[in-house]
């Protein structure tokens, strides 16, 4: 039987309060965070700056209201089996992304949706509000082949299983590794996932920003009002420039194969504003 699903919205939540500015954290280039983009005084999706992908998801919708750029996204699971799961991407892609080296997004996660699978227990419906960062290659892979690609993301999360309060993300931090020429797929690297203190409540704004350190082959990562946190990568990892480098803002869905009903994961998440390196600020 399909597990029942939770819709959370904005009314009725209790905010913990979390500052709807942007906190303070340490750039570990010689540039500081400058705007990019943002949706309080810009109407439109610019072209030359901005690239919309979406991929498996049944229901997608994007537009500039209210001050933000909203992405909605939906995709339910297949009912054939019960294993595994089915997944969508809806994806912001930065046009120019070798001369970005940190990105910080401010977010909110208006409306989130996700049921389980009782006859698929192991396998969770999951949703991720998410950036990413590709910059590099461990020399397995070559121009247009990401394998030994490495990418780094910072994401808000919640699984359908999760027995934290209605509504509540956790933040988290990794490095990845693609293993093919497409990243099909990516596993993280050994001591390339960390847990960033904090979490957010639908409904609230929040922010999650990646520096990129190559002088020291870390990648900074920090979420909220938390610290950044660091996260170490080999300096071999670091070869050659990323097979098909790519930066992003996007939502990840994830809904869980049940056969007694499609489960459901729907998210509609609020872009308000976006910064990079100023060098990487197409005018």
């Amino acid at each position: 039987m399909k597990g029942s699903l939770k819709r959370l919205g904005r009314t009725g939540l209790i905010l913990a309060g979390l500052g709807l500015g942007w906190p303070p954290w340490g750039a570990a280039s010689d540039e500081s965070f400058a705007v990019y983009e943002d949706w309080a005084t810009s109407t439109t999706m610019r072209s030359d700056r901005w690239v919309a992908i979406d991929a498996g998801a049944l229901d997608v919708k994007r537009e500039v209201k209210g001050r933000a750029l909203l992405m909605r996204t939906r995709r339910e699971g297949g009912t054939a089996s019960d294993a595994g799961f089915t997944s969508a991407r809806h994806r912001l892609v930065f046009t120019h992304p070798l001369s970005i080296d940190q990105i910080a997004a401010a977010l909110t996660i208006r409306e989130l949706a996700l049921s389980s699978c009782e006859t698929n227990p192991s396998q969770p419906s999951r949703v991720f509000a998410a950036i990413f960062l590709d910059k590099f290659n461990d020399g397995s892979g070559g121009p247009g082949n990401m394998t030994g690609d490495h990418l780094v993301t910072v994401d808000a999360h919640r699984e359908s299983n999760s027995t934290d309060p209605e509504g509540l993300l956790r933040f988290r931090g990794a490095i990845l590794r693609c293993i093919d020429a497409v990243c099909s797929n990516a596993f993280s690297i050994p001591g390339g996932v960390v847990d960033i203190p904090g979490s957010v409540l639908v409904g609230e704004q929040f922010t999650l920003r990646i520096v990129w350190d190559s002088a020291h082959n870390q990648f900074l990562v920090g979420a909220g009002d938390a610290a950044d946190v660091a996260i170490s990568y080999p300096p071999e990892a670091n070869h050659q420039p990323a097979g098909v480098a790519f930066a992003d803002v996007r939502t990840q869905l994830v809904a869980a194969n049940c056969t007694s009903g499609s489960t459901v994961t729907d998210t509609t998440v609020a872009i308000r504003r976006v910064e990079t390196n100023a060098s990487a600020i197409i005018p």
